[in-house]
């Protein structure tokens, strides 16, 4: 595992995690929106955004 500071690139997979998280909030599915916020807080360095990247050993 290892932690990634999110960039621009990201923002598709970022944008589900974003709106699932909304919706267990009982927010209306909007992946399209999580993902102009995101980008947006991206844009305007108002965030830093980290994710947990995983992968498997073969």
């Amino acid at each position: 595992m290892r932690i990634i500071k999110a960039t621009a690139d990201r923002l598709n997979d970022l944008a589900e995690l974003f709106d699932a998280y909304r919706q267990h909030y009982e927010q209306t599915p909007d992946v399209p929106g999580a993902y102009e916020f995101l980008a947006e807080r991206l844009r305007l360095n108002d965030s830093v955004i980290f994710s947990l990247k995983t992968w498997e050993k073969c």
